[in-house]
């Protein structure tokens, strides 16, 4: 048997609560189990979520990946806790703009390509 792993034990209803209005409804991802020591969700491969060559697009992919990943970690610590993560912060990007960005000697830089 799993050791459980949350702090606060995610309900698969809050889990699809939080998602209204996010590019996690939008793509039809649903949360479908929670285990001891797992979050499982399930994404619609379809006009949404596919390449124009009708395969299943690596964006939505990740997008799903980060989806879980993110709903489980918020799920395994307490509110209270910092948590720091040693990433470059890039400025969030609100609803309707858009910035192309591409990596350069590791660096990011605005770029047209």
């Amino acid at each position: 048997m799993a050791t459980p792993i949350w702090h606060r034990r995610p309900a698969l209803a809050e889990l699809e609560a939080t998602s209204r209005a996010t590019a996690t409804e939008q793509l039809g991802i649903e949360f479908t189990e929670v285990g001891d020591d797992f979050l499982a969700a399930r994404m619609p491969v379809d006009s949404r979520t596919v390449q124009p060559y009708g395969l299943l697009h690596g964006g939505a992919s990740v997008l799903l990946a980060e989806t879980v990943g993110s709903a489980a970690a918020h799920c395994c610590v307490d509110d209270s806790a910092v948590l720091t993560v040693g990433i470059v912060r890039i400025r969030a990007l609100g609803e309707g703009r858009r910035r192309k960005g591409c990596s350069s000697s590791g660096r990011y830089r605005r770029a047209s390509c």
